[in-house]
């Protein structure tokens, strides 16, 4: 189905690094579907999560395209390397791609937003080592996105989506004081 917008990787290259409050916005969208995606039976791992692959739709939401990478988690099972180098996480170069290894592709992702630069391969992102006025709140977040080991890495869509809405409420009040 054709989506009238713009890559988001265009979007960042053109317009620059976004506010820390847009990228809680699409952080927050981005995560409600990867809930979906992984909470379905069985769960769909998109495998190729990055700024490429988001389209910025006119009406203002991004959208997830290009599911040609994508498989469905079928425990242990082994695939091949799809994605791009800079979004991959370690679990996923060993063609062992998990529901977390699109929460990797997604820290990643929002490193990018805030930077407008790609992200270190195989390292946990902290943006504020670029933009030293992110919160540490946010860059702490974005680090834990990109932990090397899963296990340390946050392990779900859901617990990203109740943690941003926690970041974007503290954003807020902190700009209305």
């Amino acid at each position: 189905e054709y989506l009238e917008g713009v890559r988001l990787s265009d979007v960042i290259s053109k317009e620059s690094k976004s506010s820390e409050l847009q990228c809680i916005k699409w952080a927050l969208e981005l995560s409600q579907l990867l809930d979906y995606l992984h909470t379905i039976e069985p769960a769909i791992i998109h495998r190729d999560f990055t700024p490429e692959n988001l389209i910025l739709h006119t009406s203002g939401h991004l959208h997830l395209i290009d599911f040609g990478a994508a498989n469905e988690f079928l425990g242990g099972a082994t695939g091949t390397l799809i994605g791009k180098q800079a979004y991959i996480a370690p679990e996923q170069f060993q063609g062992k791609a998990t529901t977390q290894s699109d929460i990797y592709a997604l820290g990643a992702t929002l490193f990018f937003i805030l930077t407008a630069q790609e992200p270190l391969p195989l390292s946990p992102s902290h943006p504020r080592l670029l933009r030293p006025e992110i919160s540490e709140d946010l860059d702490q977040f974005i680090a834990s996105c990109t932990e090397l080991d899963a296990l340390k890495r946050i392990g779900s869509a859901s617990e990203l989506i109740g943690t941003l809405t926690t970041l974007r409420t503290r954003l807020v009040a902190a700009d209305t004081e």
